[in-house]
């Protein structure tokens, strides 16, 4: 299999980046999604699909709690990245803290700043090893960004400082490892 042309199709399949926010018992944190996309062809009744790595806390409190928010990014936005999307909330509390937020209607932490955001509850759940994931019926939305356009993560990463985007890439490199021994460890028990 020649998995570098495989790697340049599926590198343009990426949607845009969004934060994916959730609470349970008192605890709220927030991630950059893996991946997020609509998920109905009804306008009427709206569901997406999010991709949630299982290390990160977020995850644990969207499994727990069957709820999340969604909340697509800016290019201005590269702070949000940095602080939601560089460590999981396992390695220490408070990856909210400094955001103005509020709980939505499914106790969902809802950023403020942002151009929108989709609340929703868990309709289902995939596993794929190293991630989840959910399905979601939206269940509250809006949009106030008018014209600001979503960024793909190429784009978000190059409006970046350069530190930054060297710290992006250590981080990572880490998921990236981690995800490869999940998976071979999961490829290992697998029967023949």
């Amino acid at each position: 299999m020649d998995f570098g042309a495989i790697r340049r199709i599926t590198s343009r399949l990426w949607g845009p980046v969004c934060a994916v926010t959730a609470a349970y018992d008192g605890e709220a944190s927030g991630q950059i999604a893996v991946g997020v996309l609509s998920a109905s062809i009804l306008s009427d009744h709206p569901r997406v699909l999010i991709e949630i790595w299982k290390a990160n806390r977020t995850h644990d409190l969207i499994a727990a709690g069957r709820a999340f928010a969604v909340h697509p990014l800016a290019a201005d936005h590269t702070a949000i990245v940095r602080l939601l999307g560089f460590r999981s909330g396992h390695d220490g509390a408070g990856k909210l803290d400094g955001l103005r937020w509020a709980p939505g209607l499914t106790g969902s932490p809802i950023l403020g700043g942002m151009p929108g955001f989709l609340e929703c509850r868990v309709a289902g759940t995939l596993d794929a090893t190293d991630m989840t994931v959910f399905l979601g019926t939206v269940v509250a939305g809006e949009w106030c960004g008018g014209e600001t356009p979503m960024v793909q993560a190429y784009e978000m990463i190059g409006a970046m400082p350069v530190e930054w985007q060297e710290e992006y890439r250590r981080h990572d490199l880490a998921q990236r490892e981690a995800a490869a021994h999940l998976l071979g460890a999961a490829a290992e028990k697998a029967p023949a």
